[in-house]
């Protein structure tokens, strides 16, 4: 009896490992042959590419177009998939009004596309039997030539694919707002320390996390002092004397510099400059030259 009993149970076991087996080649089966394979944008959405802070060409990739294949077979096949570049910025515009961002289309004349953008405002791109992903590139001859007052975008969506393959619309799948940007080798956060001199409110300390952005090759922007309401612009001179190799100015007031030779208002100056070993800018100037706002700050790279 207890024979029987334990080959029952060896049979009822090896049936049940058998359905199990059965049934999880069965469900391998059926989604190696479902559904079409899925074309997108990677990343989706928002992203972000920085150029090298270079006068010299360079070509950079700033989206994949990928596909995922739904079955082994897909692989085996090319997909082209045509996409729609905003030229007439109706996606850039619409990701600014939802996001509170004011950026414009890449000026044509600053750089080409690969592949190229058709006469219809559309380019195609060829994934090869075998491959993934393809990226769209783009070669930038002179990043230098960029105003870096505006904030530049490119933007695209799929239209269409070929064969059986699909586009996939799941928000932001089939949608890319690529922003195209450049640093110079000064850019990035710094932490400032010093004062601004007000002639009747009294001193105010400068002790702060400063974030110095690119405006062109040499020159940088923030604020004077710890007063946001006026940018500063800090120019570096390479070829000048390291002792007195820093320009400052500003697009909001005229800045006087407060070297040794002036001492506005009593207060001791020095000559602005720049240490590149060290990465600190060391500034000394002043602003209403009636009754001038004297600032001291050391600038150093964090």
């Amino acid at each position: 009896m207890k024979t029987n009993n334990s080959f029952r149970i060896i049979i009822t076991v090896a049936f049940f490992i058998a359905l199990v087996i059965n049934s999880c080649v069965r469900k391998e089966e059926q989604m190696g042959d479902a559904g079409p394979t899925l074309v997108k944008f990677y990343p989706a959405g928002y992203s972000k590419v920085l150029l090298a802070p270079v006068a010299s060409s360079q070509t950079v990739a700033i989206i994949e177009v990928r596909r995922d294949p739904a079955r082994q077979a897909s692989m085996n096949t090319s997909t082209s998939a045509v996409l729609k570049f905003d030229k007439d910025t109706a996606i850039i515009k619409q990701y600014n009004i939802l996001n509170g961002t004011y950026y414009e289309l890449l000026p044509d004349a600053l750089y080409t596309s690969i592949p190229g953008i058709a006469t219809d405002g559309t380019l195609t791109v060829n994934i090869d039997a075998g491959e993934f992903v393809k990226s769209i590139m783009i070669t930038v001859p002179n990043v230098f030539n960029f105003d870096f007052s505006k904030k530049y975008a490119l933007a695209y969506k799929i239209m269409s694919v070929s064969g059986t393959d699909s586009v996939s619309h799941s928000i932001p799948a089939d949608t890319a707002i690529i922003e195209i940007g450049a640093q110079n080798a000064y850019e990035g956060w710094y932490h400032s320390m010093g004062f601004r001199d007000h002639p009747t409110a009294g001193i105010f300390t400068v002790d702060i996390d400063k974030y110095l952005s690119t405006i062109n090759e040499y020159t940088v922007e923030t604020y004077t002092g710890d007063y946001t309401g006026y940018r500063l612009w800090i120019a570096i001179d390479s070829n000048a004397v390291l002792a007195n190799n820093v320009t400052v100015s500003s697009p909001d007031v005229m800045l006087y510099n407060n070297d040794p030779t002036v001492n506005a208002r009593g207060i001791p100056g020095g000559y602005n400059h720049y240490d590149p070993l060290n990465k600190v800018f060391y500034l000394y100037y002043y602003y209403n030259s009636s009754a001038p706002r004297v600032i001291q700050e050391t600038i150093t790279k964090k």
